[in-house]
């Protein structure tokens, strides 16, 4: 959703995905296993490691639309 734009009502997808990852000092690489039924595998995806914090970005393809979405992971104290 963009942001400042109303929520709709959407169904929700159940997806997952497989893979591998290689942590080289502060980068990550999220690699996705390819699926047995499709033709392409997804493209690997670049993270950076800073602190308490995981940041990956990345192109989310919907339909004939793309959108760069950033992911940031953060460690939460009171969990830990």
């Amino acid at each position: 959703m963009r942001r400042g734009t109303k929520p709709v009502r959407t169904p929700v997808l159940s997806e997952s995905e497989t893979g591998t990852y290689t942590i080289n000092k502060t980068q990550l690489t999220l690699i996705p296993a390819r699926k047995k039924t499709s033709r392409a595998s997804h493209k690997t995806i670049l993270a950076t490691l800073s602190g308490d914090e995981i940041k990956a970005s990345y192109v989310l393809q919907s339909g004939s639309t793309q959108e760069r979405v950033t992911l940031v992971l953060a460690k939460d104290a009171s969990y830990w």
